[in-house]
C-alpha cells in the first residue's frame, strides 16, 4: 500500500501581492514589509514665477499677501501693479474692492466691497496721512496698470510725484484734467474713455487726449451761463455723451451749422442729455424754426424710444455725401426717465 503524502503547491502570484500584505509564502500570517511614506517638498518658486503671480494675483490679496512676508515688500514694489478701478481722492483712496478713508480727523477706516473691516487711530492730520497712504500703496512703484482711473479734486498735492499711470480710462471731478497728464503714461492715449465732471467754466477741453479718444463723456453742470458750444461743435471725437444745464436753445442749431459747413466724420454720435423733459422742446422748436425743409419721421432708422410729439429732421451735409439726423428720445437711468437729443451723422453713399 502506497502511503498517504501531503503535497504543497505554491500559492498564486496574487496572494503574495501588496494587496494581502498579510498573505506570504508558506502560509505564514506576517505582514509584509511596506513602502515608507515620502512627503515630498515642492520646489521654491523662482522669481520669475514669483513675479508672474504676483502681477496678475487679485491686488487685495497681492497687498495682503506682501504686508506678511518681509521677503516679498521689496520684491512687490519691483512688479507691475495692475487695478481694475482705481478711485484718488484727497479723504479716500479706492483700490478695486479695497477702501482706504481718513474723513474724520485722526481716524483711518478700511473697508473691503463696502463693509468696514478695520479701524483706528492715527497721530498725523488729515493731509498727511492721505500722503502716507498713497506713498505706502503706491509710491516706489514703476508701472502701475489701471482699467479706469478717477481724480477727485486737489487730489494731485497728495500723491506720490514720482507716479507712472498707463490707464484705458480717465475721470476727473472738479479738477483741471491737464494737471494730471504728466503722472499719465503717454503709451495710453488714445484713451478708450475720458470723461470731465463739473468741469470749471475757464477750463477748454480743447486738448489732443480730448479729440483723440475713443469716447468723451461731459458733465457741464457748474459751468454757469457760459456756454461751450463754440468747443463742443468743433471736437473731433466720435462718440460724446454730454450733460449741460447751461446750454442755450439755439445751440444745436450751431452744433449742425458748423458741421454742415466744415464736415463731420460718418457714424459721429453726439447725446445731449437733460433731467427734464421740458427742456428740450425749446430746443427742438428751434431745430424746427432753422431747418423745417429737413424735418423727416426716420421711418427706416432703427430706434424704439422716439419722442412721439417731437420733430425730427435729415439735415444734408454739403461736402460729403451724408446727413445728419436730429431727433429726441428718451431714456432710462437708474430708474428715472431722461430726455435727449441725438446728433447722428450717416453716409447716404450705397
Amino acid at each position: 500500500m502506497h502511503k498517504n503524502t501531503t503535497t504543497t503547491l505554491p500559492l498564486p502570484e496574487r496572494w503574495m501581492s501588496e494587496k494581502n500584505p498579510r498573505r506570504c509564502r508558506g502560509g505564514t500570517n506576517n505582514s509584509a514589509p511596506t513602502r515608507p511614506n515620502i512627503i515630498k517638498t515642492p520646489p521654491v518658486l523662482t522669481y520669475p514665477a514669483l513675479k508672474c503671480i504676483l502681477e496678475f494675483i487679485d491686488v487685495t490679496k497681492r497687498f495682503n499677501i506682501a504686508a506678511r512676508s518681509k521677503s516679498l515688500k521689496t520684491t512687490d514694489k519691483s512688479v507691475p501693479l495692475r487695478i481694475p478701478t482705481l478711485h484718488l481722492c484727497s479723504d479716500r483712496i479706492i483700490i478695486h474692492n479695497l477702501g482706504i478713508q481718513n474723513v474724520l480727523q485722526y481716524r483711518v477706516d478700511i473697508f473691503y466691497k463696502d463693509q468696514p473691516v478695520k479701524g483706528g487711530m492715527v497721530s498725523f492730520d488729515k493731509a498727511e496721512t492721505m500722503r502716507r497712504l498713497y506713498k505706502y500703496y503706491l509710491g516706489g512703484r514703476s508701472n502701475i496698470y489701471v482699467n479706469s482711473v478717477v481724480f477727485v479734486g486737489e487730489v494731485r498735492y497728495l500723491l506720490p510725484p514720482e507716479l507712472n499711470f498707463t490707464i484705458n480710462k480717465l475721470e476727473t471731478h472738479h479738477c483741471n484734467f491737464v494737471e494730471l497728464l504728466p503722472m499719465i503714461n503717454p503709451n495710453s492715449f488714445p484713451l478708450r474713455k475720458i470723461s470731465l465732471v463739473d468741469i470749471e467754466p475757464i477750463l477748454s477741453f480743447n486738448h489732443p487726449i480730448v479729440h483723440s479718444a475713443e469716447h468723451l463723456y461731459l458733465n457741464m453742470g457748474t459751468s454757469g451761463n457760459n456756454s461751450p458750444m463754440s468747443e463742443i461743435q468743433k471736437l473731433r471725437t466720435k462718440s460724446a455723451f454730454i450733460k449741460c444745464i447751461s446750454m442755450k436753445s439755439d445751440d444745436c442749431v450751431k452744433i449742425i451749422r458748423y458741421w454742415m459747413e466744415n464736415g463731420k466724420e460718418v457714424d459721429t454720435k453726439f447725446v445731449f442729455s437733460y433731467y427734464l423733459p421740458n427742456c428740450i422742446v425749446p430746443m427742438m422748436n428751434a431745430l424746427q424754426e432753422s431747418f423745417e425743409e429737413f424735418e423727416d419721421k426716420l421711418e427706416g432708422h432703427n430706434e424704439r424710444r422716439f419722442i412721439a410729439d417731437l420733430p425730427r429732421f435729415s439735415i444734408p451735409i454739403n461736402s460729403q455725401p451724408a446727413v445728419i439726423l436730429a431727433y429726441s428720445i428718451f431714456a432710462t437711468v437708474d430708474r428715472k426717465r431722461e430726455a435727449r437729443i441725438v446728433l447722428n451723422v450717416v453716409s447716404t453713399s450705397v
